[in-house]
């Protein structure tokens, strides 16, 4: 027997949130992207396929519209939590220029260089103005040590454009059917 409509729509909606979920999957920076942007293609048309001849027009536009509200909400999300961060070992270079004037003022080199990062790299002013503010902190002249984690592990954010491609593509491929009735 054919498979109930509420099977289709589950099996319709598992193929695309998979696309969503492996778009925003981490992965090392040192793998190539062709894989996954292979898999991530291969899974849209198997998707697209099937949800257009199996649950008809209306059903399938649905589901693919609910897909792209998902992906972008998940892009808006991923987008705010990188705020310019362009690479996963982000951290700021203090303007050594800005840190050799502080320093010419008389504070220390780590003083100096923790003042450019806090205020990072507005100038020399508003670094100034941090360091008078902070100069009593016990750890104002200490080392800065850096933290961070494995800078081999992103989100390929070309798989996320490509992908946002495809459902847009998807979606306007289904309104020229409805247009066209096809």
């Amino acid at each position: 027997p054919p498979p109930d409509k509420s099977s289709l729509d589950a099996i319709g909606e598992a193929i695309f949130n998979w696309v969503v979920s492996e778009t925003f999957k981490t992965r090392k920076t040192s793998h190539s992207t062709a894989v996954p942007a292979a898999k991530i293609l291969m899974m849209m048309e198997f998707g697209s396929s099937c949800v257009i001849e199996l649950m008809g027009h209306d059903q399938a536009s649905l589901i693919i519209n609910q897909t792209w509200e998902a992906f972008k909400a998940k892009t808006e999300m991923f987008t705010s939590s990188q705020e310019n961060i362009t690479s996963p070992d982000y951290f700021i270079q203090p303007d050594i220029s800005i840190v050799k004037r502080l320093n010419d003022r008389g504070y220390g080199w780590n003083a100096a260089r923790r003042a450019v990062i806090m205020t990072n790299n507005q100038g020399y002013g508003p670094a100034l103005t941090w360091a008078v503010s902070h100069f009593q902190d016990a750890d104002f002249d200490s080392p800065i040590y850096f933290l961070h984690a494995d800078s081999s592990v992103c989100v390929d954010r070309h798989l996320i454009a490509m992908t946002s491609g495809l459902l847009r593509s998807l979606q306007v491929n289904m309104k020229d059917r409805s247009c066209t009735g096809k």
